[in-house]
């Protein structure tokens, strides 16, 4: 792989890069795969797709690819904040010890580039547009500038509705947003057992009032491990000209996400839980028509210069973690369909298969010796059952 020094596209964008000019960032987000220049890497990358023999899963490739310490635990909480790949973790220092070499050019000349790089590789793997995606740190990030962006939109007499599982900080957001400019909330309560997505849908439809400006949905809840139907749930709102935001935390890396077809408004992923990237890296969509609503929490050199332009630059922070995000190689798709990879899918499918046996054996043991604890996959058809397994302990 080359390592010489960064060359980006000359074809139709100007060379004014760095922390005090980010207008090009736009420019060069907006050309076409056929005008677009990828920049040169430093170093090389671990590519997974030139391995001759894919490594079984389970102990082979949790020893070979992360960092965890088997002498002490193990680990099956992968969800609260995600397990690194060890290769991802090593690029991350690599391009910190890049950095640092020369500061100064990297950051004003190489670093924007990158990033751009980056969001447009992304943008193919979740199956949007490029130009409606940035990097945040975290979806809580991304939840707030949605929200608080929206709320200036906003009256007191709209209303906010959102089931009763939504993320317990988000709902704190909520409630912030709603002293900030009075808007009304409304908590829909999901009623438990769920035998199949109609049962959500159908809550959705008789719960939808005329003064709803918008729904907050989980694509996949972290407390309960159920997966709302967002795509039919979408629709429905938009029928009814409600604006959806779609907290998909727990979505990259245990489902499929095609953005286009599930059509929301608005939708933020984390790359360092399943997925398994560094810490400290997201994705924010947003809806072309909406753009120019939404603003970061940090306003800086990039604002009025574009959506893109606005968000990549927030003042000096680490930024290896989202240029790590090279580390997994992403593979080709179809034309207008996201279609998962064979070996993404088949890690989806031993994940399901993990988490369908740990429920089989946590129900018998519920069953046979009365314990004491609250398994709430068993409350959830399989057609809704994340690969996440909530127990409440005794």
């Amino acid at each position: 792989m080359a390592t010489q020094s960064i060359s980006i596209s000359t074809k139709k964008a100007k060379r004014d890069f760095g922390s005090f000019h980010s207008s090009n960032v736009n420019e060069l987000i907006t050309l076409s795969e056929e005008d677009y220049e990828p920049p040169s890497f430093p170093f090389e990358l671990p590519n997974y797709l030139s391995r001759d023999q894919q490594e079984s899963f389970g102990t082979a490739i949790r020893k070979s690819q992360f960092c965890l310490d088997d002498s002490k635990i193990t680990f099956i909480n992968h969800g609260a904040f995600g397990a690194v790949l060890r290769p991802a973790m090593n690029v991350s220092q690599q391009w910190r010890d890049h950095c640092e070499k020369e500061p100064v050019s990297f950051i004003d000349r190489e670093l924007n580039p990158h990033l751009v790089y980056v969001i447009r590789r992304l943008a193919k793997f979740v199956d949007c547009n490029p130009c409606d995606l940035v990097l945040v740190p975290n979806v809580t990030t991304a939840l707030n500038c949605v929200l608080q962006s929206l709320a200036r939109t906003m009256d007191a007499s709209d209303t906010i509705l959102f089931f009763n599982v939504t993320y317990g900080a988000t709902k704190k957001l909520l409630q912030y947003v709603r002293e900030l400019v009075g808007i009304g909330l409304d908590e829909v309560k999901l009623c438990f057992p769920i035998h199949s997505p109609q049962q959500v849908v159908d809550t959705l439809v008789a719960s939808l009032k005329s003064n709803t400006k918008l729904v907050v949905l989980d694509h996949v809840s972290s407390n309960y491990g159920l997966i709302l139907p967002v795509q039919e749930l979408v629709e429905i709102c938009h029928k009814r000209g409600v604006l959806v935001l779609v907290d998909g935390a727990h979505a990259m890396g245990t489902l499929p996400i095609s953005l286009r077809d599930i059509g929301a408004d608005f939708y933020t992923t984390n790359c360092h839980k399943w997925f398994c990237g560094p810490k400290g890296t997201a994705l924010m969509y947003v809806e072309h028509q909406h753009r120019n609503l939404i603003n970061p929490l940090v306003v800086s050199h990039g604002f009025q210069s574009g959506f893109n332009s606005k968000f990549i630059w927030s003042g000096l922070q680490d930024y290896a973690p989202y240029l790590a995000l090279h580390t997994g190689e992403f593979r080709p798709y179809t034309v207008q369909r996201l279609v998962w990879p064979t070996k993404e899918q088949h890690c989806l499918t031993f994940n399901r298969g993990c988490a369908a046996s740990l429920n089989c054996c946590l129900q018998s043991i519920h069953a046979s010796h009365n314990w004491p604890c609250n398994v709430m996959a068993i409350q959830l058809d399989t057609s809704v059952r994340s690969v996440i397994l909530c127990i409440s302990l005794p």
